[in-house]
């Protein structure tokens, strides 16, 4: 249903060393960034997409409150992460919608760049630090 032959994808182009990935994750501190979790709200495993493939129809109910669930805790991860829900889209948002996904990664871009003081300004011998505009070559620039 989801494989990346039937979407014309690469073989294995979405493997992931599982074992690794998730000691690594065990390991990880959660860093103090802004974060924004955009989470799809159109189901594609609907009950009868699941049992097109021999499993029960009620896995479509306990896979989607699993999926919400975990998006959940993702963004209760970070303190002060802003979690959109109404995305309008399904698993692939950044297809779906690529607006949406543009603006939250330059809202992230925007708030670190506003947050971010250089260790060579003096914040108390300068009450107005100067203000570094993007480099002119940062393709994300709008």
């Amino acid at each position: 249903m989801n494989s990346p032959a039937t979407q014309g994808r690469p073989a294995n182009s979405e493997y992931l060393a599982f074992e690794t990935t998730f000691a690594q994750l065990h390991k990880a501190k959660v860093p103090k960034v802004p974060v924004i979790v955009l989470t799809a709200d159109t189901w594609l495993l609907t009950p009868d997409a699941v049992a097109s493939v021999g499993l029960p129809r009620s896995l479509s109910a306990a896979l989607w409150s699993a999926q919400r669930k975990a998006q959940a805790k993702l963004a209760d991860l970070f303190p002060g992460a802003t979690w959109i829900t109404k995305t309008n889209a399904n698993h692939y948002i950044q297809l779906d919608q690529p607006q949406l996904v543009t603006n939250s990664i330059r809202e992230v871009v925007d708030k670190v760049r506003r947050t971010q003081n250089p260790a060579s300004v003096n914040l108390n011998a300068n009450p107005n630090p100067p203000v570094i505009p993007p480099s002119a070559t940062d393709p994300y620039d709008p």
